[in-house]
């Protein structure tokens, strides 16, 4: 071999042992125009596989590259057409195994009249410089979102040579655009709050001196006017002879939590303000029921200063009865979760028994425990005693409903009644006038006039229920009645009760009608006796004095036209069966009674009676222990009339001749109004309704000297027909007949004037005497 041969083949040994020795794998890519390649040892081991396993050419290269890196076969050829001396880029090679690495990879194209006829290269494992770099940039991100999330900025400064690094956020809290790089000492010192300057150059002498400091300030963002509550955290890094070389550390952003703190700041001094000020009463409880906390309110509401209950048990303010129940009720409160709400009794300092709405709600900590419990109450024993009074107000006024509704029930009935039977009255008086002694009819017609009789009666006493039964209204001394009583009082009760009688000396009168006073002492003697039975039993009547107030008066069952002022009680009082509370709150309504059926409406007219007098009426009983029945009339004041409800002078002397216009809706009662007063001597004059009548004194007023006017009539009524016939002529005498009692309809025209009154149903008798008194007036 020729020394140059020699040398050449040594150059080469030498070029192939540098080459396989290299950590870096070599190509060569002899005619651009040709894929095929020669790839090196190391090139092989790089990508996984023996020497010669692949073929090297451009195919193959392009077949191990990533797919998201690999260029088309034209585009691969692209830069290798220009005229660039080396070319360099990373990209990702697939090993044998499947897995993809970095390789950084090195070209350069050589070039032959200006065109590229051939390129080598190199390639180099940087995987693990790749994963470095990867977990540095995650760090990096980690850390820039730590910090934006934290409003945390972070900053070094070299004491030697002035200059500053700033992370991204601190360039965001403080509004500089991280372009124009950190600001120097004297822009940053210039945009802080005057006041907090000094704090600042503590902090700085507390770094010289120890090393580190932390100092909170108020700076305002470079890019406006805004200012930001900063605490700085800093570290001084000095050579050995204590001079500074390096500053670092970080700048919070605590704006938001410092507004924070103060609005919580706020709140609380709101909140406490509020427990203070507030009428209810704020308890914190621990889990041993004891107080925690008491504030103002409660001392005011129980009577205890927080200095004497804090640390105590709340049994203090509970009444002795419940107190064993509270270990349970506690635990059954603590248990719980969410608010609860309760109306208990609790006793105050001075013993006072009150009651108090509570909300409870339980405290629980971070953890889930339960530490306590917070509790509101309110003193409600004014709304309580009001509501209770409440109620029984609104079941008087159902009461007074209830019997108001029976008693114009009652009233409208009787009216129709005594509508019906003043024809069958009436008619029977005038067939008894025509009827001779010997006649047999004569004992008929005389039994239909007897149980007419009876049957207007038992309207007047469903009258004397629905309160509008007062007949003749007097001064009554009840003492002397009762004595004139006595003979019927004791014949009309059981011979195995034994009845006494105690009266008060000097009772004061009372004014009512006496009729009615009669049938309420009687009802009530005959309702003591069935109650006793065949026992024996005892029976007292007693009439005394007394004054009742409005308080008193409204704690009555039965008081709605009483007045408070002077009375005189009527007490019975019967040892028997006694009621129960179903008989005592329907024993007043008609009909309802405990005794066979037909019986029921004695107890009812008792009622009507002492409503119509304005008296009240209270009942007290229980089953087996008798009953008590005090009815209270009032008492005549010293001064009054003898006669204040009498309405209706003392009849005159007759008048036997005249014209008496008759106006009633109902055609019978017409008709025998007619033949009584032709029967009489009047001359009659018909008209069926308030309006017909009108009508006809209009036209024949100068003939007609009286008016005898029914009151309820429908269209134009009684009323409003004697309004009327006033303006027509005011000096008419006008007779008002009515179903209803006279001191009813008295009430009601009590400056009409009138004539006369003459209740339904009436005799030939009674229509001579009011018709004789009408014209004498």
């Amino acid at each position: 071999m020729s020394p140059s041969g020699k040398e050449t083949s040594e150059s080469a040994e030498r070029l192939r042992r540098a080459i396989d020795g290299s950590n870096d794998g070599f190509w060569d890519w002899p005619d651009l125009s040709d894929g095929r390649q020669w790839w090196s040892r190391r090139y092989y081991e790089l990508i996984g596989y023996e020497e010669g396993e692949i073929e090297p050419s451009l195919d193959s290269f392009l077949g191990l590259m990533h797919p998201s890196e690999r260029p088309d076969r034209s585009g691969f050829f692209a830069p290798h057409a220009e005229a660039v001396k080396c070319l360099e880029s990373d990209f990702r090679l697939r090993d044998r195994q499947g897995a993809y690495r970095w390789f950084h990879g090195r070209a350069r194209t050589h070039f032959e009249d200006g065109k590229p006829v051939r390129a080598s290269g190199s390639i180099r494992d940087i995987s693990q410089r790749k994963a470095l770099e990867l977990e540095l940039a995650q760090y990096k991100r980690l850390l820039e979102q730590a910090q934006r999330i934290a409003r945390i900025g972070s900053w070094e400064w070299n004491a030697r040579t002035y200059e500053a690094v700033w992370s991204r956020e601190l360039f965001t809290i403080l509004g500089r655009d991280p372009a124009l790089g950190p600001p120097i000492i004297d822009d940053i010192i210039g945009n802080v709050h005057p006041d907090d300057i000094v704090a600042l150059d503590r902090a700085h002498e507390e770094g010289l001196r120890t090393g580190q400091y932390e100092v909170e300030y108020r700076m305002r963002r470079f890019d406006g006017d805004e200012w930001r509550v900063l605490c700085a955290k800093g570290k001084v890094e000095c050579n050995s002879d204590g001079v500074p070389l390096r500053h670092y550390g970080i700048t919070i952003d605590v704006t938001e939590q410092k507004l924070t703190e103060e609005a919580l700041k706020e709140s609380t001094q709101r909140l406490a303000l509020h427990v203070a000020q507030t009428p209810l009463a704020v308890i914190e409880w621990d889990t041993r029921f004891e107080v925690v906390s008491w504030n103002p309110a409660a001392e005011a509401i129980f009577g205890y200063t927080a200095d004497e209950v804090i640390g105590r048990r709340g049994t203090i303010i509970v009444p002795d009865e419940y107190k064993s129940a509270v270990d349970a009720v506690w635990e059954n409160l603590i248990s719980q979760r969410g608010g609860t709400r309760s109306t208990n009794d609790n006793i105050t300092k001075d013993g006072r028994r009150i009651t108090c709405e509570w909300y409870n709600t339980t405290l629980v900590d971070a953890r889930g425990r339960v530490v306590g419990v917070a509790s509101h109450a309110h003193d409600v024993t004014a709304r309580v005693e009001a509501e209770r009074q409440n109620l029984e107000l609104e079941r008087q006024i159902l009461q007074a409903q209830k019997l108001e509704s029976l008693g114009v029930l009652a009233g409208g009935i009787a009216h129709d009644f005594n509508n019906l039977l003043a024809g069958v009255l009436g008619n029977a008086t005038l067939a008894l006038m025509d009827v001779p002694e010997t006649s047999n009819a004569r004992t008929c017609i005389e039994e239909i006039e007897r149980s007419a009789t009876r049957a207007a009666d038992l309207c007047r006493q469903m009258l004397a229920y629905s309160g509008r039964g007062k007949f003749m209204i007097e001064p009554i001394e009840l003492g002397a009645l009762v004595r004139e009583m006595m003979d019927l009082l004791r014949s009309s009760i059981s011979r195995s009760a034994r009845l006494s009688v105690e009266v008060e000396d000097r009772l004061p009168v009372v004014h009512g009608d006496a009729t009615q006073l009669r049938q309420i002492i009687m009802n009530l003697l005959v309702n003591a006796s069935e109650a006793i039975g065949s026992d024996a039993g005892r029976i007292d009547l007693r009439l005394r004095t007394c004054d009742l107030d409005d308080e008193t008066l409204r704690a009555m069952r039965w008081h709605e036209a009483a007045q408070a002022g002077p009375f005189v009680c009527l007490e019975v009082v019967d040892d028997g069966c006694g009621m129960g509370d179903e008989t005592l709150a329907r024993m007043f309504e008609p009909f309802f009674t405990t005794k066979f059926t037909g019986r029921g409406l004695g107890m009812s007219a008792v009622q009507g009676i002492v409503r119509g007098h304005r008296g009240a009426l209270e009942v007290e009983s229980a089953p087996g222990k008798g009953s008590v029945f005090r009815v209270y009339f009032p008492a005549a004041v010293a001064g009054e009339s003898e006669h204040p409800d009498s309405p209706l002078p003392l009849p005159g002397e007759p008048h036997a001749t005249g014209t008496v216009m008759l106006v009633d809706d109902e055609p019978s009662v017409r008709n025998l109004g007619r033949r009584m007063l032709a029967k009489l001597g009047y001359d009659v004059v018909l008209a069926s309704d308030g309006e017909e009548a009108v009508a006809l004194y209009g036209e024949r007023g100068s003939t007609i000297d009286l008016v005898l006017l029914d009151l309820t009539m429908p269209g134009i009524g009684g009323e409003e027909a004697l309004r009327r016939l006033r303006e027509l002529d005011p000096r008419l005498p006008v007779v008002i007949s009515s179903g209803y009692s006279e001191h009813e309809v008295s009430s009601r025209f009590e400056d009409a004037g009138l004539s006369g009154f003459l209740q339904k149903p009436y005799s030939l008798d009674t229509l001579a005497k009011t018709m004789r008194s009408a014209f004498t007036r």
